[in-house]
């Protein structure tokens, strides 16, 4: 099938998720306030980096079954699209879930949280999670295009 503009701009959302979800977590997550974090415990800092760079390669492949020409295009950007939606999701599940592990969604020395003002009342956002489900919007609109 040769790709028509509808799955040209499926492919722009589908890469935009992908590689946005990649940015903010290598960002943050190999940065100070995790994997070089000195207050963290060593194997803490193992793992994160391990997610990270396991992440990281999904989202590669997932970026080379978008792009790469060559047949079935649409089955391949519905896996590129079920990687993004298990790495999003799995975010989702762990910040549903915390407070069965003792989990946080940040560290005092991490990123502060998102304030919105209305007049006198003041709303506070997890960054992390408007930016993960703006995301998770854009790749659901990536998969909906490809569909149609």
């Amino acid at each position: 099938m040769e790709p028509t503009e509808t799955h040209i701009v499926g492919r722009l959302l589908l890469s935009s998720a992908l590689v946005g979800y990649a940015v903010v977590t290598l960002r943050a997550d190999l940065g100070e306030t995790h994997a070089t974090n000195p207050r963290w415990l060593r194997h803490a800092r193992f793992h994160v980096v391990w997610q990270s760079l396991t992440n990281a390669a999904i989202i590669l492949l997932g970026l080379v079954l978008i792009w790469w020409p060559g047949p079935m295009l649409r089955p391949r950007l519905y896996l590129a699209g079920a990687f993004g939606a298990i790495i999003l999701g799995t975010f989702f599940v762990t910040t549903l879930t915390r407070s069965l592990f003792g989990g946080g969604l940040r560290d005092a020395e991490g990123e502060p949280p998102l304030r919105l003002d209305l007049g006198p009342a003041t709303t506070t956002f997890d960054a992390n999670v408007v930016i993960f489900t703006i995301l998770s919007i854009i790749l659901l609109a990536g998969v909906v295009t490809i569909t149609l």
